[in-house]
């Protein structure tokens, strides 16, 4: 089984010093313990496309917001 995390960037300020320093100390433990699949940062919010491909054709619409309960999302 896999999960997603996502988690604050730091590189924008949106977190704190010791937010970095708790998301550091995990993902060392992950690395270590075998877990870790990869890393990747996202552009920022302005920047995204939302991709529907519930029906028929994709729909694409650019804008940060989706009408969703669950959506990932990052800087």
């Amino acid at each position: 089984m896999q999960y997603l995390v996502n988690a604050i960037d730091y590189c924008s300020e949106s977190g704190t010093t010791q937010e970095a320093v708790a998301m550091n100390a995990f993902n060392k433990k992950l690395v270590t313990m075998g877990y870790w699949v990869f890393a990747a940062g996202l552009a920022d919010p302005t920047a995204s496309t939302v991709i529907d491909g519930s029906g028929n054709e994709p729909v694409f619409t650019d804008c940060p917001f989706v009408e969703t309960k669950e959506c990932a999302a990052g800087h």
